[in-house]
């Protein structure tokens, strides 16, 4: 008996699992948005951000940059969260056509279900820093 491995299915079959898993991550972030506080590093971010005046010492300003924002949120921690994670797709989004428009001049390659498939591994990788925590901070800030 022989045994053949088709190739474009087994791909095909890849990256549907891979576009899945980014669906289903995605929807995971989005609920978590609206559940619980950490008193830790999170209460922190949120009380930097809430009174940047307050805090005389620090080596970064991304309670300066993000109170316009939470304030524009009318202060609700979860419309922050959401709001970070939009900011963080959109920024995926500009690496994802740079990275593209390279891999395209190296390969001449127009094949949008692979270009579709390395956006969502890309979006995997970066989503893993939202495991914890989801408030924007300065590592958020970083990234964007």
């Amino acid at each position: 008996m022989e045994f053949k491995i088709n190739i474009e299915r087994l791909i095909l079959c890849l990256q549907t699992v891979i576009i899945l898993s980014t669906a289903c991550l995605l929807c995971f972030i989005l609920w978590a948005c609206f559940r619980g506080i950490d008193l830790t590093d999170e209460g922190s971010y949120l009380l930097f951000t809430n009174y940047p005046s307050d805090v005389m010492a620090t080596t970064s300003f991304s309670g300066v940059y993000l109170h316009p924002i939470f304030n524009l949120l009318n202060y609700n921690i979860a419309y922050l969260r959401i709001f970070g994670v939009i900011f963080s797709i959109f920024s995926i989004f500009v690496f994802f056509y740079g990275f593209k428009q390279l891999l395209m001049r190296f390969f001449n390659s127009k094949q949008w279900l692979n270009a579709i498939t390395l956006f969502c591994v890309v979006f995997i990788i970066n989503s893993l820093q939202y495991l914890y925590p989801l408030t924007p901070s300065y590592n958020t800030l970083n990234n964007w």
